[in-house]
């Protein structure tokens, strides 16, 4: 028997590149505390921070134009962000749930609370803060199945559009259009709050996905908190549609969206050989508005494309629809459907202490604007169907 403890501090650091509009680097910090008030808790504060620089041309290429139809140039520029995020947990259920414990369909529990704050600047578009809290509980049923129960997911971002990114969006499509308050609605800034359970099963190893499946059913309803908040608080027996930033976060007014949000993950794999499996996926989720809301969040829209989704497609490039990407006005939508298939071989074993693997694909799906959705036009109805 070789037995070694935990260690109670580590700290973790990374250095990255990254590609976007320019090319960038970013550093990382963790620092984790395993048994942080002697009843196995866990803690990890990280920082990461990156800086992008953008050439004059590509800002050329990428900026809106001007009221004369002339793109604006902007010069060289250099973008930057930070997080900062801190993670406690613990091995058991803590309160509202802890009454629970006992309970014979629980194996165990781990309740996880984790709290970030973020910044961000853009072209012609900053994010002064982003400040999200979650409470989730995690369930072990057996060794197949695993409840997830997110009671408290809070996020509220305030956003600052210049006065240009304003003009820039009344040259293109006029002041008063369609496309201008699709726009404006999307950066308005936000709170958000969802209450979710999710269902996992599983009967495969996580690292290696190479027999077995893996599944997942959510189940999200948003925007309770705020709604509860404007209802019965801020403006008892109204209902204005919009919030003061809690603790004074932002200046701004923040809105806010009720809705309910469904998706289904479904993951197959048959192993061949010992060095081949063939691996399929199906996707599928529906978001609809509930309330007085007639709008979905940018952020908890749906997606195509991208290394992880239907390749062959730059991330968050596919759809809605059959819309090209240069002129999406209102990206992601509330339906999506995805199949994926894989067939992945190992052709090198061990090699600076790696497997080397050849994988072919074929992917197929899209995203839709839903019947919920208020922002769509009489001409653009097709999308509601339109692969």
């Amino acid at each position: 028997f070789d037995l070694q403890t935990l260690p109670k501090h580590s700290i973790r650091t990374e250095f990255f590149g990254m590609r976007r509009y320019g090319f960038g680097t970013g550093v990382g910090l963790n620092y984790n505390n395993n048994n942080l008030l002697g009843r196995a808790e866990n803690l990890t504060v990280a920082l990461n921070t990156n800086l992008e620089f953008v050439t004059s041309n590509t800002l050329n290429e990428i900026s809106p134009v001007d009221e004369n139809g002339n793109r604006v140039n902007t010069g060289s520029a250099i973008f930057q962000s930070y997080e900062f995020r801190v993670e406690y947990s613990l091995p058991r259920l803590n309160r509202p749930l802890r009454f629970l414990s006992d309970a014979p369909w629980i194996e165990s529990a781990r309740t996880r609370y984790s709290l970030s704050y973020s910044q961000s600047n853009q072209l012609f578009f900053d994010i002064n803060s982003d400040v999200r809290f979650n409470l989730r509980y995690e369930l072990r049923h057996s060794q197949r199945y695993q409840s997830l129960i997110d009671v408290f997911e809070l996020d509220v971002v305030d956003t600052d559009p210049s006065s240009q990114f304003r003009q820039n969006l009344v040259n293109e499509f006029g002041e008063g259009s369609l496309e201008l308050l699709r726009i404006e609605e999307d950066f308005r800034p936000q709170f958000s709050s969802v209450i979710r359970y999710t269902l996992r099963a599983q009967n495969t190893n996580l690292i290696k996905r190479n027999y077995g499946y893996f599944s997942e059913v959510s189940l999200a309803l948003a925007g309770n908190v705020p709604y509860l908040l404007d209802r019965y608080v801020i403006t008892a027996g109204e209902t204005e549609g919009e919030l003061p930033s809690p603790l004074r976060i932002s200046t701004n007014a923040l809105a806010y969206s009720r809705f309910v949000k469904l998706s289904a993950d479904y993951r197959r794999y048959f192993s061949l050989t010992p060095n081949a499996v063939a691996a399929f996926r199906f996707f599928g989720g529906y978001i609809h508005p509930i309330g007085q809301s007639d709008n979905i969040p940018l952020n908890r829209r749906f997606f195509a494309g991208g290394s992880n989704d239907i390749r062959g497609w730059s991330p968050f490039r596919l759809g809605p629809g059959s819309i090209p990407p240069e002129e999406v006005t209102i990206p992601g939508g509330e339906v999506k459907l995805a199949a994926f298939s894989e067939l992945r071989q190992t052709f090198m074993k061990n090699v600076l202490s790696a497997d080397w693997y050849f994988a072919w694909h074929t992917d197929a799906g899209n995203v839709w604007y839903g019947p919920g959705n208020q922002f769509i036009d009489d001409q653009e109805t097709d999308l509601l169907a339109d692969g």
